[in-house]
This record gives structure tokens, C-alpha cells and sequence, in this order.
């Protein structure tokens, strides 16, 4: 939310994909409004420049994309994989 919170804040987002692709943007950022970077960085403990500056980064590198999740889930043997 704090990454979010600086890019809405720049501008770094691309306005003509969110104003013909996304559907309840403005609640969206009403959301992201509640998490500036003093409350972000009090949750997370990650200081306030490190995380406007992964947000600047990830923001103005394209293609950019945020891997979730662990790829060893999506084997046949990830049971096994995550049991060890």
C-alpha cells in the first residue's frame, strides 16, 4: 500500500489504461489513502526513503511485474517440495 501510495501520489501510474481499464478507481485510492508512508513504514519497519524508492523504481521500469506466491506451488510435487 505504501508503494501504491507513492505512485498514485506521482503519478506514475498510466492514467489512460486506468480511465478505459479499471473499474472502482476511486474507491481504490481512497483505500490506498488510509496507508501514507509514516503508517507503512511503522507495519513493515522498512523506512519511509526505501520504500519511495522501490516505489519510483518499480513504477518507472517497464515491463515491470511482482511475482507472488512460491513457484515450487505450482508443481505436481509441491508437497513434497514444501514439506522439506
Amino acid at each position: 500500500m505504501g508503494m501504491l501510495h507513492i505512485i498514485i501520489e506521482e503519478e506514475l501510474y498510466d492514467p489512460e489504461f486506468v480511465k478505459n481499464w479499471v473499474y472502482g478507481w476511486e474507491e481504490f485510492v481512497a483505500r490506498v489513502k488510509e496507508y501514507p508512508l509514516q503508517r507503512v513504514s511503522e507495519i513493515t519497519w522498512v523506512p519511509e526513503g526505501k520504500i519511495r524508492e522501490a516505489a519510483r523504481l518499480f513504477a518507472t521500469t517497464k515491463p515491470a511485474c511482482i511475482q507472488w506466491g512460491v513457484a515450487i506451488e505450482q508443481s505436481i510435487n509441491c508437497v513434497d517440495n514444501n514439506a522439506s
